[in-house]
Order: structure tokens, then C-alpha cells, then sequence
């Protein structure tokens, strides 16, 4: 009896510990528990729907000192709503009160929920404390709204977790003239400023990479390599590392002006989606025909990349943000088809 008590207790252990690996996923990815294995099945669902867009870059132009850009390119919807009622695709790249940009990855509609609620969020805090013009402050509690957000619905019942990931980046003031609004005096020394970026992702999690801009020495150091500030989301993992490594590539041509590296890195990025949409094609997840497909009716398959819709915006330390306008864009995507 005692030698059959003892082999139960060490088949249940067995059963235990095999538990913990060799279990059903079904079980554990209806609602936010838990697995065996101590993961978060939903979670991790929501991580790979924000990888599920079109891939979204940042990075410090070398010809310039002081300035980054960001930028996106997708395929603009050809058979949608929108398109037949000729609106307007809805941005990536959103610019908050010339201060702040938000680049929105992943679920579209799940990242314009989360932005709805921190601009709520951020002007009940304008209306409780006032508008101290601080642009690090309004980077600050809109990544800490997004992330509030994001985690409530990683443990709340009867809702999913957020399937985006958020990018907010401006022109970090404070941490330039230590805690003091001093925008004069460093405009005056022509002191650069730093950069800032947060990044959200759907568990919650909130990322702050403050990124000090590169000055003369710091550049002559570094001359090697074109792009001192690189960061990549959206997109597989094998296309971000390809990315990566074509941006790497750019050869540091100090005659290069602001335009050619744009348009350089337009290039790379109107490629990367070309190839997501060959992918896509491919495993038949869009039936699409390739960029000729209107040869046939005349048109010129040059204007084909005209079809993608591409965002492009600069922050400069000295002068601020801008987004490029569609004529602008327009004369970058003919001059990118062209090359």
C-alpha cells in the first residue's frame, strides 16, 4: 500500500511539472490569465497585431545637426469607404500643438482610441494646473495616459488588450536647460537640445529614451556612420533588421543636403512595403496585381507609388516641427521613382 501511495505522489509530480509546458493554449487565451508557463496570452496576441503595419522609422539626419524625422509609409486604401467617398486617409504622424508627435503602429483604430483619451487626459490637467508651456510635461502624461490605458485593459474582464504601439517624441526644453524654461538664452548660445522619445506598448509598458542631439565633435567622432539615432517599429522582425541595415549603408556625404537624405530614406521605406505587399500577396492575404497592373488602360506605371501614403515629419532644434505637405511629398515619391 505505502509503495502505491508513493508512485501516485510521483506521477502527480510528473503530471505537474509537465503541465507547465505541454498545455492547451485554448484554455488560457479566452480571457487575460496566466498560462502554466507564466505567459499573457492576449498580451502577447496584441504585441504581434502592433508589428502587424507598416514600418515606422526614426532617425537623426547626420547632414544635419539638431534634426530628426520621422517617417511612415503604407499602402493608401484602393477599394475602401474612403477612398470612393474620396476622404481623406486618416495620418500616422499626428503633430500636437506644434510641440509633440505621436506616430501611431499597429490597429489604427485602437491607437486613435488610446490618442482620444490622453489629449482628454491632457487638457483636464491643462484645466486643473494651467498651461505651463512645457513640452516635456505634455510628452510626459500623454505616454502616461496611453500607458494607464493600455494596462487597465491587460487585466479588466470582458475587453482586449490594445494591439498598438505608441511613439511620442518632441524637443526635450527641460532637460536642456535643467528643469527651466529657458528658451531664449538657449536659443541665443545656440545650445542644442535634446530629443526625447517615449514608446508605449500594449502590456503597459512605458519607455523613456532621452536622445541628446549630436554636436560638431560628437559628429566628427562618429562620421562613419550617417545616422546617429535609429529606431524602428512596425513590421516583421527580418524587415526592421533589413532596415536597419540599408539605413546603416547610407554613405556620410557631408555635400548631401536635407533633401537628398530624405529622399534616400524615402526610398528604403517605399521599398520595405513593397516587399509587405508581395508577402502579403503571396500567402493571399491581399488580392492585388503588381505596380503595372494599368498598363493596360494607359497609364503611366511610374505614378503607381503615388498610391502609398506617406508621411514625413521634422523635428529641428532650431526651427521647430514641420510636416511635409502633399506637394512636397508628392515631389519626393516622383523623385524617389525616378532614381
Amino acid at each position: 500500500m505505502m509503495k502505491q501511495l508513493i508512485a501516485l505522489a510521483f506521477l502527480s509530480t510528473i503530471s505537474v511539472a509537465s503541465s507547465s509546458t505541454n498545455y492547451k493554449p485554448l484554455y488560457y487565451d479566452r480571457m487575460i490569465h496566466f498560462s502554466p508557463d507564466g505567459r499573457l496570452l492576449q498580451v502577447e496576441y496584441a504585441a504581434t497585431a502592433a508589428e502587424n503595419s507598416s514600418p515606422l522609422i526614426v532617425c537623426q539626419l547626420g547632414c544635419c545637426d539638431n534634426t530628426m524625422v520621422a517617417m511612415t509609409c503604407s499602402r493608401s486604401p484602393s477599394n475602401s469607404a474612403s477612398s470612393r467617398h474620396h476622404q481623406r486617409p486618416q495620418d500616422r504622424l499626428v503633430v500636437l500643438e506644434d510641440t509633440a508627435v505621436v506616430a501611431m503602429s499597429g490597429v489604427l483604430a485602437d491607437s486613435l482610441a488610446l490618442l482620444k483619451q490622453a489629449l482628454n487626459d491632457w487638457e483636464d490637467f491643462k484645466f486643473v494646473f494651467g498651461d505651463q508651456d512645457r513640452p516635456s510635461m505634455m510628452l510626459t502624461k500623454i505616454a502616461e495616459s496611453i500607458g494607464t490605458a493600455c494596462h487597465t485593459n491587460c487585466f479588466s474582464g470582458g475587453i482586449r488588450p490594445y494591439g498598438s504601439t505608441m511613439l511620442i517624441m518632441g524637443i526635450d526644453i527641460d532637460g536642456a536647460t535643467g528643469g527651466e524654461d529657458k528658451r531664449n538664452d538657449a536659443t541665443e548660445a545656440s545650445q542644442p537640445f535634446p530629443f526625447r522619445i517615449i514608446q508605449t506598448d500594449p502590456s503597459g509598458g512605458v519607455k523613456s529614451i532621452p536622445l541628446q542631439s549630436t554636436d560638431k565633435q560628437k559628429s566628427q567622432q562618429f562620421s562613419s556612420s550617417s545616422v546617429d539615432l535609429l529606431k524602428i517599429t512596425g513590421g516583421s522582425h527580418d524587415l526592421r533588421l533589413k532596415l536597419e541595415k540599408a539605413i546603416q549603408k547610407l554613405e556620410d556625404d557631408p555635400s548631401s543636403t536635407m533633401w537628398e537624405r530624405m529622399r534616400s530614406l524615402a526610398a528604403i521605406l517605399v521599398e520595405a512595403q513593397e516587399e509587405m505587399d508581395n508577402t502579403a500577396s503571396f500567402f493571399g492575404l491581399k488580392k492585388r496585381k503588381r505596380r503595372n497592373k494599368k498598363d493596360s488602360t494607359g497609364e503611366n506605371p511610374t505614378q503607381a507609388r503615388l498610391n502609398y501614403k506617406f508621411e514625413a515629419v521634422i523635428l529641428s532644434s532650431k526651427l521647430g516641427i514641420h510636416r511635409l505637405t502633399e506637394e512636397q511629398v508628392d515631389q519626393l515619391l516622383k523623385e524617389v521613382d525616378s532614381m
